[in-house]
């Protein structure tokens, strides 16, 4: 997932004509799981998915540290694996 992207997003919508908005609902395979599969061998989407864990990373970081904040309550429901393992330990030790 992009949280910082889904942080901005948030963030203008609530104060565009839009809103405000109580909640927001994101649905499907949201975060980022490392895996791989037969395209790994293609060289723009080794970088895509490279970018993708780059941006995963430093989105947990800041997640973490509480310095990526939303305007509204966020509720994930998760199509994927959920929350990647050391994601979720890291969050329970906080």
């Amino acid at each position: 997932g992009q949280l910082s992207l889904l942080s901005n997003k948030l963030r203008t919508l609530q104060k565009s004509k839009a809103g405000p908005f109580d909640i927001c609902i994101c649905a499907g395979p949201f975060f980022h799981q490392t895996t791989t599969d037969n395209n790994d061998n293609d060289a723009v989407v080794k970088q895509e998915r490279q970018t993708i864990k780059d941006n995963a990373a430093s989105d947990e970081k800041l997640l973490l540290d509480k310095s990526l904040t939303f305007d509204v309550p966020v509720l994930f429901v998760d199509a994927g694996n959920g929350l990647p393992t050391d994601l979720q330990a890291k969050i329970d030790n906080v």
